[in-house]
C-alpha cells in the first residue's frame, strides 16, 4: 500500500519542486491521453467519438495553458 500511495505523492511533490507547477500540470495532462492511445494499441479497444472528443479537449486546454503561460512544448 505504501508503495501505490506514499511514495508516488512524494515523487510528485519533489517533480512540482523541480518544475513549476504549470510545466507540472502540462506533463500530467499528457496522462489521460496516452492511456487512451495505448489501451486502443495493445488491448484492440475500440475508441468512440465521444473518447476522441474529449481527448482532443484535453489536448487543446493543454496547449491553451501553455501557450499561455509561456511556456513551448
Amino acid at each position: 500500500m505504501v508503495f501505490a500511495t506514499v511514495i508516488p505523492s512524494f515523487l510528485v511533490s519533489d517533480s512540482i519542486k523541480m518544475i513549476s507547477s504549470s510545466s507540472f500540470t502540462i506533463v500530467a495532462g499528457v496522462g489521460p491521453i496516452s492511456t487512451i492511445v495505448l489501451a486502443a494499441i495493445f488491448l484492440n479497444e475500440t475508441l468512440s467519438l465521444l473518447q476522441l472528443f474529449g481527448a482532443l479537449l484535453v489536448i487543446i486546454g493543454i496547449l491553451l495553458v501553455s501557450f499561455k503561460k509561456g511556456n513551448n512544448l
